[in-house]
């Protein structure tokens, strides 16, 4: 009984200083940072590439109110600094960042248009 009593998910680093914790509730509720992962050619194109269901579908959605132009100049702006890697030929966005490229953004103002009930 003891070994199947619910515990906390988590794990905790010294080096960088941090934990990790899996928690029950809404990503998007949650204070501090967002770290929402994405191919290395920061596709933003719903439906056709990433999906609307997908957790880059519902940021796009909570945090940019469908406004991909506006998260496109925001994921440019952060990648202005970073030497792409190379092109490739595909439907959607061609430049190809190293991997492990992060695109820093600010959380977008809450709009009362995106606000949600659970």
């Amino acid at each position: 009984m003891w070994r199947s009593w619910p515990r906390p998910i988590e794990e905790t680093y010294e080096s960088p200083s941090s934990r990790i914790r899996i928690v029950k509730g809404d990503l998007f509720d949650e204070g501090g940072h967002l770290v929402i992962g994405t191919c290395d050619t920061f596709d933003t194109a719903i439906p056709n590439i990433i999906a609307r269901t997908s957790l880059q579908g519902i940021a796009l959605e909570r945090l940019y109110d469908n406004d991909v132009a506006r998260l496109d100049a925001d994921l440019d702006a952060a990648l202005s600094s970073t030497a792409p890697r190379d092109t490739v030929t595909k439907v959607g966005k061609t430049v190809r960042y190293p991997l492990g490229t992060v695109a820093v953004t600010e959380r977008p103002p809450e709009s009362s248009s995106s606000s949600h009930t659970p």
